[in-house]
């Protein structure tokens, strides 16, 4: 898993089994409830960076989640192209996390690491986001 988790923030209690979303909905209100001094507002410190990038991209997953859920609940009669899609999906996932895990690499051990790792992971999310919303829009034609 990148290390995009930040300590201080205690995510074991959103636990990993259930709905993406849900999951991804909880990390933020713990993020935002175990930081509430975090100001996302002027990001004056590489901590605000940290924590305010990291519910930046939790916000781009339950967005692409939200998008996910459009296509599967649109492709439910069509076994083959479900697959095919979820497939799609997986192999994007793992390009996503490998991708910047090589960012994040070039800055280990370093406060930015966080930064990187988060800002790519929201960066590479919105966009696949975006593919799957038009490919939604295309389904439904």
């Amino acid at each position: 898993m990148i290390a995009v988790l930040l300590a201080a923030a205690a995510l074991a209690d959103c636990g990993t089994k259930g709905a993406a979303i849900l999951i991804d909905r909880c990390r933020l209100a713990e993020s935002i409830a175990s930081e509430p001094d975090a100001n996302c507002a002027k990001q004056n410190t590489q901590f605000d960076l940290n924590v305010c990038s990291f519910r930046e991209y939790l916000r781009a997953d339950i967005e692409l989640n939200q998008a996910w859920d459009g296509i599967k609940r649109r492709l439910s009669s069509s076994r083959k192209g479900y697959t095919t899609m979820l497939a799609g999906q997986k192999a994007w996932l793992t390009y996503r996390d490998k991708q910047c895990q090589f960012w994040e690499g070039w800055y280990e051990g370093g406060s930015i690491a966080a930064l990187v790792s988060n800002s790519c992971l929201t960066d590479i999310t919105k966009v696949r986001s975006k593919e799957l919303g038009q490919q939604l829009k295309d389904l439904d034609h």
